[in-house]
């Protein structure tokens, strides 16, 4: 099991996640990622604010950036 951590970044502020989660690999915290975004976004819409879409940033214990989700990746669109 491998440490990941999701930090999450809006209109340029990032948030850091201080404890970050344990998963198999670098594509099963991605596809976790994907989930907690596609949560946030439905959250929002569901509260009747702003849709501000954050990106969440898979980052490893080193603290270096392994993948960028987006609202392209939550919402499946091709590229």
């Amino acid at each position: 099991m491998l440490w990941f951590f999701f930090h999450t970044r809006v209109n340029g502020t990032l948030t850091i996640d201080p404890e970050g989660s344990e998963f198999h690999d670098l594509d099963a915290a991605k596809k976790e990622a994907i989930a907690a975004l596609r949560e946030m976004i439905a959250d929002r819409l569901r509260g009747g604010g702003l849709l501000i879409v954050p990106q969440i940033e898979v980052a490893d214990q080193a603290g270096q950036t392994l993948a960028i989700v987006t609202l392209r990746d939550a919402m499946d669109l091709p590229r």
